[in-house]
């Protein structure tokens, strides 16, 4: 009942609405298109692609991070091989081969969560106007948009399943304080001279990050105690030991890899969140004392964890900006209350959404009782085409993903794998757990 009431409303809407719908031509509003539909919703393109003979599953993609300055109304992604930049995504040709109607927006730029899940929203409803209610409405996306995904599953009752990936779903605060820690603990313990702040622009902070980048790499080839750094830095931030540079490790080229896109990717983020918010949302937090693990690999390249622990322990960390906090606190963050059933794939080698994100959700959704309705799926750290890399998965991944969560929904049984993944993975806990 509640969804034929949104049908009829959406049509109310959009009969007054001035929107694109073509397939290879334009055609006026309202009229059913074959193909690819396109057309933009308050500012933000949206793009719907239809299959040849749909099975009544629609697919709404989110996208991840985009630079803030991003021109408007921004390129309109399904999956996330176009979100990556991939200009034929294998996955978008298979899913609609299999009867999976597709669609995605470009909502707004830079960190803006609660804009996301109202043009989620908009778009179901638009697709509604133009093709009827699907059957089954299933949410996915990737890195941020893995962390909009959760939300959906949490409280959008036009939502019936949920694959969010590589998502960030420890939520914004969780990530934003091991970020500002990299950055600090970085500065603090091997690049005394790194400039955190201050920076003209958004290409000047990734600047310094480049620089950053080439110097850890430079430290972890000296060897001694300055590897012995780079190895304790990674380790404690959680970050993995395989890089899309040197999957094969475990190896040290492959943590200085992975150091140096993360403390490029916090510099990036500090700089846009400064611009929009007036400050920084990070707290970094002195890190707790070493694990064994981290002790003993410290203890071979010849450093010790502890001395650098206490070290950083005696530095005074970067305090976050009180509003910039409580503005990317309000954006949302999961409760683990899923309403409805949801899989999440991650990647073992990630560099970004670091593995332990999945770690912090299960423990919120256990929590809030809705362990049932959550499958945790892991893409194994082999190579730069599946599971090392930020939102790398092979296509067999990603469609396994929707065709498992597809049929849960369907039948109401809860699967136990997802082809081309594991189970159970050890993704540790959170870096400051």
């Amino acid at each position: 009942m509640h969804r034929r009431i949104i049908a009829l409303l959406t049509v109310l809407v959009a009969a007054v609405a001035a929107v694109g719908c073509s397939s290879g031509s334009s055609s006026n509003d309202g009229q059913r298109c074959r193909g690819t539909c396109t057309g933009s919703i308050d500012g933000a393109a949206y793009v719907i692609r239809l299959p040849g003979h749909w099975n009544g599953t629609l697919l709404v993609y989110t996208h991840g991070y985009r630079d803030p300055a991003t021109p408007r109304p921004g390129r309109a992604v399904v999956s996330v091989g176009e979100d990556l930049g991939l200009p034929s995504d294998p996955v978008v040709s298979t899913l609609l081969g299999q009867g999976y109607a597709l669609a995605g927006s470009s909502t707004a730029a830079g960190w803006t969560p609660q804009q996301a899940t109202a043009a989620d929203k908009a778009l179901y409803e638009r697709f509604v106007y133009l093709h009827g209610t699907p059957k089954r409405t299933l949410a996915w996306g990737g890195s941020m948009g893995g962390l909009i995904t959760t939300l959906l599953a949490e409280g959008a009752d036009w939502v019936d399943g949920a694959a969010p990936m590589c998502g960030v779903v420890a939520g914004p605060l969780r990530n934003f304080d091991n970020m500002r820690e990299a950055i600090w603990a970085t500065r603090a313990l091997l690049l005394p001279d790194l400039q955190v702040t201050g920076f003209a622009s958004r290409a000047a902070a990734a600047q310094a990050g480049a620089a950053a980048t080439t110097a850890i790499a430079q430290a972890a080839a000296a060897g001694g105690d300055r590897a012995a750094r780079v190895a304790y830095l990674a380790l404690t931030l959680g970050l993995p030991l395989r890089s899309p540079q040197h999957p094969a490790g475990p190896n040290l080229a492959a943590l200085a890899d992975n150091l140096g896109a993360y403390v490029t990717f916090a510099l990036t983020l500090g700089h846009d969140f400064r611009q929009r918010f007036g400050g920084d949302p990070g707290q970094a937090q002195p890190p707790p004392a070493p694990t064994p693990t981290i002790s003993a690999a410290v203890a071979v390249l010849g450093g010790d964890a502890a001395t650098y622990a206490a070290a950083l322990a005696a530095t005074s960390p970067f305090p976050a900006d009180a509003a910039a906090r409580q503005a990317a606190e309000a954006s949302g963050d999961p409760t683990g209350r899923l309403q409805v059933p949801t899989i999440a794939l991650h990647g073992l080698g990630d560099p970004i959404a670091i593995p332990a994100n999945e770690a912090v959700l299960a423990q919120r959704v256990a929590a809030a009782g809705t362990s049932g309705r959550l499958l945790q799926v892991y893409a194994p750290a082999v190579d730069a085409a599946s599971g090392i890399g930020h939102c790398v998965f092979s296509s067999r991944q990603v469609v396994g993903t929707i065709d498992a969560l597809d049929a849960w929904v369907r039948t109401g049984s809860r699967p136990g794998t997802v082809p081309g993944t594991t189970t159970g993975a050890d993704v540790g806990n959170w870096p400051e757990a």
